[in-house]
């Protein structure tokens, strides 16, 4: 017998003598369909019991987790075993099985207004919510992975104003005045900045109080929404790379499948739901995904910056004012894309670095090693042809 928090002669004596028993009870039992699921749901609830309890003794607490519930931090938490507690008055028995992937709450009197209070906790408290997620499949369910906060704003984005403000109109602010559904798509040849409208919408979500994630990889989308219902509330959704399933029937029948479905219950879920979803190849995608309103309502095409959005791209790298026209000049008309931008930038401070100057005169120098390797008119070479 272990005493894990506190245990008064009260509580110990009413467990020695055995007088807390289990018939004429009343009960409740939560059940998930993973376990990671299962673990999020312990967490809550341990976390809450202890905070209300007035004694708390541990019977039998044969499995202990490290439970990560935000980025860095994590909390030891029981998921096999049974725990006396007393709170208000009343003495009950929470038991949990990892086996079962359960975890029941039992006493002699009523219990409503205690599992009212966790089924709340649950689901507006919980570790998940108001966070940036990776969600992934596993052998044993979903599961969550914590990823830091985007950096990235609507601010930095340098893409026309038009277009960004209707991308916020149809996410955060859709979600903050419609409660509604939605679903939208980026598309565009790589690197034009799909990934970081995304960063965007995901942090402005999270601090306007919703939940956000990406989905790595694949997942089955019934057990995802599940998983959003009962954890995450209004959430933004990000699925990239769209096309690696969406293309057509014959090449991926069943996971095209699954996400129409997925999509096509949209309307049922009980909090609304942001799908982002970003391709390359927007022309490959199949018809009931790229032709069809409801679905996806818009669709935002990501194009290579025009010279004065080049100009503000450098400006948004290189706080150096130094960087005159001119030198500006040398990223036209060489379909760069913000992620050009961006290498240009690392090359222009590893050269600075290298040879002791300042950044503005190892700029040119960067633009054409960017230039060369990353070309659109170059062409895929071995290592047999590379140069000496």
């Amino acid at each position: 017998m272990s005493e894990s928090v506190c245990q008064s002669g009260r509580m110990k004596q009413i467990s020695d003598e055995n007088e807390f028993t289990l018939s004429h009870k009343h009960s409740h039992t939560w059940s998930n369909e993973g376990f990671y699921s299962f673990s999020v749901t312990a967490f809550v609830i341990q976390r809450y019991l202890k905070s209300v309890s007035e004694d708390w003794m541990e019977l039998q607490a044969e499995g202990l987790l490290q439970h990560t519930y935000e980025f860095g931090k994590s909390a030891q938490v029981t998921v096999n075993g049974t725990i006396i507690f007393s709170c208000q008055g009343k003495i009950f028995t929470y038991s949990v099985s990892s086996k079962r992937l359960s975890q029941t709450l039992s006493a002699n009197s009523s219990i409503n207004e205690l599992v009212e209070s966790l089924k709340k906790e649950i689901k507006e408290n919980n570790p998940l919510r108001r966070e940036h997620l990776h969600i992934i499949q596993t052998d044993f369910g979903l599961a969550a992975v914590h990823k830091k906060q985007p950096t990235v704003s609507f601010d930095d984005l340098i893409i026309p104003a038009g277009i960004k403000d209707d991308i916020f109109d149809n996410t955060i602010f859709q979600l903050k005045h419609l409660r509604a559904n939605n679903g939208i798509i980026f598309h565009g040849a790589p690197g034009t900045g799909k990934s970081l409208a995304c960063k965007a919408v995901i942090r402005s979500a999270i601090a306007a109080g919703f939940s956000t994630c990406f989905i790595v990889g694949a997942v089955e989308f019934e057990l995802l929404t599940e998983f959003i219902e009962t954890f995450l509330g209004p959430t933004v959704l990000v699925v990239e790379d769209i096309d690696t399933f969406g293309c057509d029937r014959e090449r991926s029948p069943r996971r095209l499948a699954d996400f129409l479905q997925f999509l096509s219950g949209l309307s049922e879920l009980k909090e609304p739901l942001i799908v982002i979803a970003t391709t390359n190849y927007v022309d490959r995608l199949d018809a009931a995904l790229g032709n069809r309103p409801v679905r996806f309502n818009r669709k935002y095409e990501f194009k290579h910056p025009t010279n004065a959005e080049i100009d503000a791209l450098i400006g948004l790298h290189f706080s150096n004012p130094s960087i005159e026209p001119e030198q500006k000049a040398l990223c036209y008309d060489k379909e760069f894309t913000g992620a050009h931008i961006s290498e240009v930038k690392r090359m222009t401070v590893i050269l600075s670095k290298k040879h002791a100057k300042p950044e503005h005169e190892t700029f040119s120098q960067a633009v054409e090693s960017v230039h060369a390797h990353f070309s659109p008119m170059l062409k895929t070479v071995g290592f047999g042809s590379l140069n000496p």
